[in-house]
């Protein structure tokens, strides 16, 4: 399997400024068209996107079609709202169709799911069944920060999607075989923070004044990945897309030349001592 089979084109980067890096800069609306174009060529057809990414309503300026894509959604859940939660997600997410000139989503995903109540849970999925049979989406997932999000959900509905965090720092979810039983159960796991943001793959003179407090784990890591004769980048994307367990990884790039750079990583087995 190559590598853009499994990829899942993160969008924040695209609208709006994001990551660690100093002074990132987003795509023009011309840019941000080509880049597009390039997708197509490619035949990369999954996409993540949430409601507050902006990322709709600057491909609403370009004037061009997502048509082509396999759009998945974040939306908040039921605790942001004191009242009308699916009357203002129906809206909210009709006016991103539109803007991506679309007729559905292929999956919604419940973001934000710590410290729910039974009720937002019953609200979500509520909102779930109408969608599906207004035709507006095609499944449903959540998006997790911890394993412990994902089973208070399954105690009321079987997501067919689950998305999480997972990078050589943070293996929180391949504790306690979750991605086999997650197989198992026939739900798919999507990837995402491969890099933690960036980090991974940052120069560290290039990283905000925040981050300067870890340099010395940063340092580290450099000489991890110079010692085994690899990238950080080439290592990083190897840890994740080698497991088998992970059916998509969403990555954000910031322009054309990082995700061509992205596509050109070769595959690293195990014997490579990584």
């Amino acid at each position: 399997m190559k590598i853009k089979d499994k990829l899942c084109i993160g969008t924040v980067q695209l609208g709006q400024s994001y990551g660690p890096q100093k002074n990132r800069k987003i795509l023009t609306l011309s840019e941000l068209s080509k880049f597009v174009t390039f997708l197509k060529k490619n035949k990369i057809k999954y996409l993540d996107t949430a409601l507050n990414y902006n990322f709709d309503k600057r491909i609403r300026d370009t004037g061009i079609s997502l048509k082509d894509f396999k759009i998945i959604i974040k939306i908040q859940s039921p605790k942001k709202f004191k009242s009308n939660y699916k009357e203002k997600m129906i809206f909210e997410i009709k006016q991103m169709l539109s803007n991506f000139k679309i007729n559905s989503f292929y999956a919604v995903l419940l973001h934000d799911s710590k410290k729910l109540k039974k009720d937002d849970y019953l609200e979500f999925l509520s909102l779930v069944r109408l969608l599906k049979k207004m035709k507006l989406i095609k499944h449903y997932g959540i998006s997790i920060y911890s394993q412990i999000e994902f089973y208070n959900f399954r105690k009321y509905g079987k997501p067919e999607i689950v998305q999480g965090q997972l990078n050589i720092f943070d293996q929180t979810m391949l504790k306690g075989n979750f991605l086999q039983k997650l197989r198992k159960d026939r739900i798919k796991f999507h990837a995402r923070s491969i890099f933690l943001q960036g980090l991974l793959t940052t120069n560290s003179n290039k990283l905000r004044a925040y981050f300067k407090r870890w340099n010395k784990v940063f340092i580290e890591w450099n000489s991890f990945c110079k010692s085994k004769g690899f990238s950080n980048l080439i290592i990083a994307t190897n840890f994740v897309t080698n497991n088998i367990l992970v059916d998509k990884i969403v990555v954000g790039f910031q322009n054309k030349n990082e995700l061509k750079e992205f596509l050109l990583i070769k595959k690293v087995l195990k014997k490579d001592n990584i």
